[in-house]
């Protein structure tokens, strides 16, 4: 893990941009997931896609 994190400090102003443009992935890919899971009846659909993550 250390090499990972010293990779991505060496970058051009740190590492900051690149985990900017990942929340809008990992956002996308969890309220896609809530919106399979609603539609298949795993989680009922009052639930928000986030709440699950959020309760582990």
């Amino acid at each position: 893990m250390e090499k990972l994190a010293a990779g991505l400090n060496s970058l051009c102003g740190g590492p900051a941009r690149l985990y900017e443009g990942t929340r809008g992935q990992i956002q996308g890919a969890i309220d896609a997931l809530g919106k399979r899971a609603m539609q298949s009846g795993d989680i009922r659909k009052e639930l928000e896609p986030f709440d699950p993550p959020l309760a582990l």
